[in-house]
């Protein structure tokens, strides 16, 4: 079995047609996809390969690029005019607010997928 950990929203889309036309190239071999946003532990979980976001934090692993991963930061101009304007995307942690949200190309829907 080949156990593949990804996150939620890079999992249904990207990867069902290469993981189709592996489980072809290798039909006996099973396929379990784990779409999840947590970073886990690979070898405690018994994962084979993951797909995340940014650079490798240990450097016994081996990563490269796969696509893209375009952000966009946005702020009410209310909200500009009582706080700091950030200067860089990693000051807007010490904000006192930041949410992001994922948007959904198909439906032209998003939602909030986390807010502090």
């Amino acid at each position: 079995m080949l156990r593949i950990g990804a996150p939620l929203g890079f999992g249904h889309r990207p990867l069902r047609p290469p993981i189709a036309t592996f489980r072809n190239q290798y039909p006996d071999l099973r396929v379990h996809l784990e779409l999840d946003g947590n970073l886990v532990d690979l070898l405690q979980t018994g994962t084979d390969l993951a797909i995340r976001d940014g650079q490798p934090q240990d450097s016994s692993r081996i990563g490269r690029e796969l696509a893209p991963n375009h952000r966009l930061l946005c702020a009410a101009p209310d909200y500009l005019d009582w706080h700091d304007r950030p200067q860089h995307p990693t000051t807007c942690a010490s904000m006192p607010a930041s949410c992001s949200a994922s948007a959904n190309r198909r439906t032209g829907s998003s939602r909030a997928a986390a807010c502090g």
